[in-house]
């Protein structure tokens, strides 16, 4: 039975990462007054204005999000330290899904209370952080003792 869910749980979490990848293109950020678009995640996380320092926290994040998604393709693979390396990605996945929301922060700076988080932007998060959720599910009966 194990044999069967963790792979069910892994392909239900990669479904998951391409819904939060086509998320990430629609408005995440608006401003309150007005309610005109300030970017999507994508430019927020790449693009350096509206101040002039880099977005530590959107960098980190997105590269948090794709080492989770890649090492949940790994944990596809049966070998003896899955049940640990499917632990890190549920880690690894809530992780990204804090850095999602700390993004506009970083973005902005002084500047957040102008803006508001758009619907997708909130969704993007939190289904970063039921795959993380269901990734340490997985842990969890991956740690559970063999039946004889």
């Amino acid at each position: 039975m194990k044999k069967f869910i963790l792979p069910v749980i892994n392909l239900i979490s990669l479904i998951l990462s391409g819904i939060v990848f086509g998320l990430g293109a629609n408005t995440a950020v608006e401003f309150k007054f007005g309610n005109v678009a300030a970017g999507n995640w994508y430019q927020l996380v790449w693009q350096i204005a509206p101040q002039s320092n880099p977005n530590v926290f959107g960098i980190v994040g997105f590269f948090v999000f794709i080492a989770a998604v890649f090492f949940t393709l790994v944990t596809m693979i049966p070998f003896k330290a899955r049940k640990f390396c499917v632990a890190l990605v549920g880690l690894l996945f809530v992780a990204a899904g804090v850095f999602f929301f700390l993004t506009p922060n970083g973005a902005f700076g002084s500047r957040v209370n102008l803006y508001q988080n758009t619907d997708s932007f909130i969704a993007m998060a939190v289904l970063v952080f039921v795959a993380g959720g269901l990734e340490l599910l997985g842990a969890a009966v991956e740690f559970l003792p063999e039946k004889k």
